[in-house]
């Protein structure tokens, strides 16, 4: 998928609420549009407890305070915080210092980055500010002030997506020399102001000016091979059967390839799920592919064979499909070993067939689970069989009460 592909969505963005807080595409909300997924990373990330996600939208009560936590956690950057990663420092020697944006006056190393909150960078900004900084160590600064802070109520808010990305970058063989760190440089509590600066309040920002700044903050965090992208795929077309492409994902997997040492071309397995389906139970009814919430499922067809494929890049293991197959001939599961995330694998394949009674065309399983039906569509075999069913509830059990030496 190229970069663009990733940024096409900005256009949908607004605000949640007026002043200081997320821009939201809702259309790219999986609690929202698929809400049997039961995503609420976004409401569990929340620090002051004022998001919520509902079936009719997001809402956000008064209180935020702007520290894109919330945007931080979803997995398809459905929400967006002004003030992350608009820029890039210049010079600033061995090490890239990135501060909360609380901490009063420039300080620290010259080329340093501010942001909102620490705790706002997402796993994949992590990331690209390790891959665009070749030659810095990426250093995030401890103030000790954010168990104090409204945004914070912990003593490190991004200390999980460190945990991650650093874990990540070993399974790949990036020197923890490159990994990222946490330094304790404390400051006087007197010190700190109760709000984080408004990113926005220098040069008020419109709905143009943030979708420009949106569109850079996201293609420099999805920036990476375009070849792996391409295989993953564009989003579906915004129709009828849209789906939501798992950005913040397909960006993490990207720059990890693109990160990975020389002979290490596989990514860390704790990313990538697996999905099966048993040929000979699967009746190619496509409901897995057709409520695949990313379309990491999608049918195929070529000539008289079609069947299912699987993209592992957009697969967030939802689950959607395994519980929404009616056959119970799929299964999704983490991968048990290293796998290239950017090659599409096809699932299953059936030729097709002429139902003997409607005559149209279905897909006929390499085992069928009934013999007799074989030459008939899935419907019109279901038909039979609950017509065989009446008949025998109504004629049998008359034959059988008119004959007394009938059990």
């Amino acid at each position: 998928m190229a970069v663009t592909a990733t940024v096409e969505p900005v256009s949908s963005y607004s605000r949640l609420a007026e002043g200081t807080g997320p821009w939201a595409n809702e259309m790219a909300c999986l609690g929202v549009r698929f809400p049997a997924t039961g995503c609420h990373a976004c409401e569990a990330a929340c620090p002051v407890c004022i998001l919520k996600v509902t079936p009719h939208g997001l809402e956000l009560a008064d209180g935020c305070t702007g520290c894109g936590r919330c945007a931080a956690s979803c997995p398809t950057r459905a929400l967006s915080v002004p003030g992350f990663l608009t820029e890039l420092p210049d010079g600033g020697g061995e090490i890239l210092e990135v501060d909360c944006a609380k901490v009063p006056g420039a300080g620290g190393l010259a080329g340093g980055l501010r942001v909102p909150c620490l705790g706002g960078l997402s796993r994949s900004q992590l990331i690209a500010l390790v891959r665009l900084n070749p030659e810095r160590t990426v250093v995030l600064m401890d103030r000790g002030w954010c168990n104090q802070c409204a945004s914070g109520g912990c003593p490190h808010p991004a200390q999980a997506q460190v945990s991650d990305v650093n874990r990540w970058l070993s399974a790949i063989g990036v020197p923890e020399s490159r990994h990222i760190r946490h330094v304790s440089r404390p400051l006087p509590l007197r010190h700190m102001p109760e709000d984080i600066p408004d990113p926005t309040a220098s040069r008020p920002m419109d709905r143009r000016g943030f979708l420009r700044q949106l569109a850079g903050q996201l293609a420099m965090a999805a920036q990476g091979p375009e070849d792996g992208h391409d295989q993953a795929g564009e989003p579906p077309t915004p129709d009828g059967s849209r789906r939501i492409h798992p950005a913040e994902r397909v960006a993490i997997l990207t720059q990890l390839r693109d990160l990975a040492a020389d002979g290490n071309p596989d990514l860390p397995v704790e990313l990538l799920y697996r999905v099966e389906i048993d040929d000979g139970r699967c009746r190619h009814h496509a409901l897995c592919a057709s409520t695949c919430p990313t379309a990491a499922l999608s049918a195929w067809a070529a000539g008289d064979e079609h069947g299912v494929q699987f993209d592992p890049a957009t697969c967030i293991g939802c689950g959607e499909c395994e519980r929404n197959c009616p056959e119970r001939a799929l299964r999704l599961q983490n991968s048990e070993c290293p796998t290239e995330p950017f090659r599409i694998r096809i699932l299953s394949r059936h030729g097709t067939r002429t139902c003997a009674r409607c005559r149209r065309d279905f897909a006929a399983p390499k085992a069928a689970h009934d013999a007799a039906d074989s030459s008939l569509c899935p419907a019109c075999a279901k038909d039979r069989t609950l017509m065989s069913s009446t008949f025998e509830h109504l004629f049998g059990r008359t034959q059988r009460s008119a004959d007394p030496q009938q059990p």
